[in-house]
């Protein structure tokens, strides 16, 4: 099933290194998530409610009243935040569905192979270069195109 990821990883060796392999897979597999997620979650309900969020909070911060009244405030936070979860877990799953595909295909190419040579044992296997590297490709994507 990952032979495709082995064959093309194969193809890009002669090319590149392995830790640039496996950043080019996280740049890749954070590209496609991150415009799957973009093109499925509902992003202007997802803003709308976090713009509510927002002045939701703004509200109990200037609230100077008693606690009794506060709950009110307090159970629209957490309706508006559920609201949101609700929208937002089920796109964030699909999304995720080719990160994963790719780590565990990435396992298959680079189980134990050490990728540099420096650090303490965790950081020097694919896994924390990939992931490190999907975080901020995943950000700066969000952040680029505004994406709720």
């Amino acid at each position: 099933m990952f032979e495709i990821i082995a064959t093309l990883d194969a193809w890009m060796a002669p090319l590149f290194g392995p830790l640039l392999r496996v950043s080019i897979w996280a740049i890749v597999s954070g590209a496609l998530s991150m415009a799957l997620y973009a093109y499925i979650a509902p992003q202007e309900k997802i803003r709308t409610l976090q713009q509510q969020q927002k002045s939701s909070r703004k509200q109990m911060l200037a609230f100077d009243g008693e606690m009794d009244e506060m709950w009110t405030l307090i159970r629209q936070n957490l309706s508006l935040s559920f609201r949101l979860l609700g929208i937002v877990i089920p796109p964030v799953m699909l999304a995720i569905l080719p990160v994963v595909w790719l780590v565990y295909g990435l396992y298959e190419v680079y189980d134990q192979q050490v990728l540099v040579d420096f650090g303490p044992d965790w950081m020097r296997g694919f896994d924390f270069w990939y992931l490190v590297t999907l975080l901020v490709v995943s950000i700066a994507i969000k952040v680029k195109f505004k994406i709720a």
